[in-house]
């Protein structure tokens, strides 16, 4: 049987290893159900070239049939990719995979061809019935020259992986595809690239034009009918030429909201293990500087590292996001090579691939030009000074920007030692570079964090961070990731509200797409101010900038509690918690929140896990304190408290804890005495009571002298 283009003996080729079909038949079994398909697909016929029995083995015990040869001029070429395929000694591999490619790339149509949606397409398209080792993945994507786009029949279950069946139940496999499904996909994907090519064939435009002129044309036209029909061919001509350039535009102007995926780190070595979340990371941090371009945070998408989700569309679809950009990243000594693909989530569409290979030397040039490609390829326009910034070196030194790499992975653990691990590694990269901005915010940032929950003395902490941020302001004064902690410092140490504001909304400025910064905006400063809608506002904007992220969830459930909706702010943190149960701060604001509800027994079982979660939170603590106290526990609460009071001596315990035990026992003199202290030492947990202070109090002058009511 031949093609139906003309100078083709087939529509499809079907190549595999002998070793794959002999013990149960899969690919015979995949080539029946597949040419089933065809039928039910094509209006024509399609012609498929299937050796039931083909070469295998070592190269040099065959040699090719010419006949082979003439086989192979087919529009598709299928390799089954297993385990196996890719090996150079593979008789499928050598004469049937690489020979296609060489062969199609020389053809009238080339190796790629452009969809009807104007998308690019291989002629190869593989069905990959095993997961690959790294080493055929590089091999295969060599030849292909681009991504592996492929169609999977892997079945997985815990320590299996073997080609999908039709008897097996997509329940039960992680993956979640049924062969049924997964046949009618290479069926449509085969659809798409032979229309395709028959769009580009000069032998369907000469049959086209011989089918028009087919047409009978009557001799006799009434006249009447005829300036009808032209007046309503004329006015749809000209609707559509006002209409067109409109839906262009239209579509050319939606919202470009994109969501960059861990990337594959292709690296063995311990001493790489960062380079695939760092590098992605990098990327998502550079696709931010774009304006145009509306970009999830990094710890959100994270969240789908090595996770077997079934398909991008899903993803996108679970992180709001209509453009995905995925790949890998591979270092061996100096050279670097860095696969990158951006894909239509909304119809799992492949957009775009390519490869940056260079020197490690040449990392930032290489990153700005990965950037400026995505945004080429997304149809924008960067303005002057975007690409500046986007080609700006953040430090002259590669030692220093890899061991700023590693501390951010590690300050992405969430953990206690993750965060020790980051503090060193920023250290050490300001001892080689001294001028490394993004080194001094990482420091800085870790200070808020152990300031922010009562580890460290204001005192100590908060003129520290200062400085770690002007100095990385006085390196690059547009730094956004300085301006958000120069507004905490301001809101929760300073108390200078009008700078605050300001640096809040130049750090969203310089980098609208910082879940953090918004979240900051509205816990540190708009909820302060009683400004409740904008507050809810900003940390909406932050949870949709990184909606899985625990720490931006439960400032969003935090925001809810500091405005006094506390019923909202539950269930934000139940939604928290149903995903990350363990995660310290939701507890601890959920017991709050219970507790100032009135819900004593929910809130003491909430803040009974924070406190064990945090290896004892001394402010964790008190608030169990005054909850035990409530319920009439005063023995377990004496007890605490007297434990709380002895690490006061010699650790530094906020004095709003011994303000909220005072407060509950009814000891209004010590109470305010130790809100008084808690003023002085300008206490980060200050906020947190403003909305509680009863009218006319001693208590409420303090909050109102700083501004805070």
């Amino acid at each position: 049987m031949s093609s139906i283009i003309e100078g083709y003996n087939y529509d499809i080729f079907i190549s595999y290893r002998q070793k794959d079909n002999k013990h149960d038949g899969w690919v015979t079994e995949f080539v029946e159900n597949l040419k089933g398909e065809l039928e039910s697909t094509f209006k024509e016929e399609i012609s498929v070239y299937f050796d039931i029995n083909p070469h295998d083995g070592l190269l040099e015990t065959h040699d090719v049939d010419e006949s082979l040869k003439d086989k192979l001029k087919c529009l598709v070429f299928i390799p089954i990719i297993s385990r196996t395929y890719c090996d150079p000694r593979s008789f499928a591999w050598e004469h049937e995979f690489k020979a296609f490619v060489e062969l199609a790339s020389k053809d009238q149509f080339g190796l790629k061809v452009k969809l009807p949606r104007g998308n690019v397409a291989n002629r190869v398209l593989p069905v990959q019935i095993h997961d690959l080792d790294t080493d055929d993945k590089i091999l295969i994507e060599s030849e292909l020259g681009g991504f592996i786009r492929g169609i999977e029949f892997i079945y997985k279950e815990s320590g299996v992986d073997r080609p999908l069946t039709s008897k097996d139940n997509e329940e039960k496999n992680l993956n979640k595809t049924s062969y049924r499904n997964q046949i009618n996909k290479v069926a449509l994907a085969l659809r798409e690239i032979i229309t395709a090519i028959k769009r580009y064939s000069p032998q369907y435009e000469e049959a086209q034009k011989e089918a028009f002129k087919s047409v009978s044309v009557p001799r006799k036209i009434n006249k009447a009918k005829f300036i009808a029909s032209l007046a309503i061919a004329l006015t749809l001509i000209i609707l559509g030429s006002l209409l067109v350039p409109k839906l262009f535009k239209s579509q050319k102007q939606l919202e470009k909201i994109i969501a960059v995926l861990p990337f594959e780190n292709w690296n063995s070595g311990e001493e790489y293990q960062h380079l695939g979340d760092a590098i992605a990371d990098d990327i998502y941090s550079q696709l931010s500087l774009i304006n145009q371009f509306h970009v999830i945070s990094y710890t959100s998408s994270s969240h789908y590292k090595g996770s077997d989700k079934p398909n991008i569309h899903q993803i996108g679809k679970e992180l709001g996001a209509n453009f995905i950009i995925a790949g890998s990243v591979e270092r061996k000594f100096e050279d670097v090579s860095i696969r990158v693909q951006v894909i239509n989530a909304t119809i799992d569409d492949h957009i775009w691939a390519d490869e940056f290979k260079g020197k490690w030397k040449d990392i930032f040039t290489i990153r700005a030009n990965i950037a400026k490609k995505v945004a080429e390829k997304l149809n924008t326009v960067l303005p002057d000074d975007e690409v500046e910034q986007l080609e700006k070196n953040p430090t002259d030194n590669l030692e220093a920007y890899n061991l700023y790499l590693k501390g951010t992975y590690c300050w992405q653990m969430l953990t206690t030692e993750g965060y020790k691990k980051a503090s060193e590694y920023f250290e050490q990269a300001l001892q080689i570079d001294s001028n490394y901005a993004l080194a001094y915010t990482g420091l800085a940032g870790l200070e808020v964090v152990s300031a922010a929950w009562g580890n460290i003395a204001p005192h100590e902490a908060y003129p520290k961070i200062n400085e770690y941020v002007n100095k990385a302001l006085k390196i690059d004064s547009t730094c956004a990731r300085a301006y958000n902690l120069l507004g905490i410092i301001n809101s929760l140490y300073y108390w200078n509200w009008k700078e605050a504001e300001q640096n809040f909304k130049l750090a969203l400025q310089l980098d609208p797409n910082s879940s953090l910064s918004h979240s900051s905006y509205s816990v540190f400063f708009l909820a302060i101010m009683g400004r409740n809608e904008e507050a809810i506002s900003e940390a909406k904007q932050a949870q949709k900038l990184d909606p899985f992220s625990p720490f931006i969830n439960t400032r969003m459930g935090l925001t809810f509690t500091a405005i006094g909706q506390y019923d909202l702010a539950i269930e934000e943190y139940r939604k928290t918690m149903a995903n990350n149960p363990n995660y310290f701060l939701s507890h601890v604001y959920f017991g709050i929140t219970y507790s100032v509800k009135g819900m004593v027994k929910e809130a003491i079982n909430e803040l009974e896990k924070a406190v064990d979660l945090s290896g004892g939170n001394p402010f964790a603590i008190a608030w169990l304190v005054s909850c035990y106290y409530q319920i009439g526990e005063k023995e377990l609460a004496d007890n605490l408290y007297n434990n709380l009071k002895n690490r006061a001596d010699t650790e530094y315990v906020p004095a709003t804890s011994f303000f909220l035990i005072h407060w509950v026992r009814g000891e209004e003199d010590l109470a305010l005495e130790s809100l008084e202290r808690a003023f002085n030492e300008h206490d980060s947990f200050l906020p947190l009571f403003r909305n509680r202070i009863p009218e006319g109090s001693k208590y409420m002058a303090l909050y109102k002298e700083v501004g805070m009511l």
